[in-house]
């Protein structure tokens, strides 16, 4: 959650949504936990942006990182999906759900996959000289 910047605020620029406001645009996300018993169930991203700046309906879609995979029923997990669904203004809302085993374990149907990379940049340069060394790269 740390390296998807959940719960930090940019010190530089602001929020993503004044920075994207600044510039004529709408790009703005609100996390939702899902809990049961104070134990962390799932947490849930309703990611929104204007129509140009969408990319595949990864920014305007819900997100959901599930933390406790064998307590969380999709009967639950589907109404949570159902009560964010009136922050999109169509009638269908795309949904990515990570880790994958989760959805295929219950045989919930789905439209295609992705792979979810995060780098946290706070490690931008160690990534990078590991690259460089493990590819013998010349970088200048």
């Amino acid at each position: 959650m740390d390296a998807m910047g959940i719960g930090q605020a940019d010190p530089y620029e602001g929020s993503l949504e004044k920075v994207y406001g600044r510039l004529g645009f709408l790009r703005k996300w609100t996390a939702y936990s899902l809990k049961h018993e104070a134990e962390l169930n799932a947490i849930l991203i309703v990611d929104q942006s204007d129509v140009g700046v969408n990319l595949s309906e990864l920014l305007n879609s819900i997100k959901i990182v599930v933390i406790n995979f064998d307590d969380l029923g999709w009967d639950i997990l589907s109404t949570a999906i159902s009560q964010l669904a009136h922050h999109f203004d169509t009638e269908k809302v795309p949904v990515l759900c990570y880790p994958f085993e989760y959805v295929d374990s219950r045989a919930i149907p789905f439209e295609k996959q992705y792979y979810a990379w995060v780098l946290n940049v706070c490690y931008g340069n160690d990534f990078m000289e590991y690259m460089y060394k493990k590819y013998r790269l010349n970088h200048n």
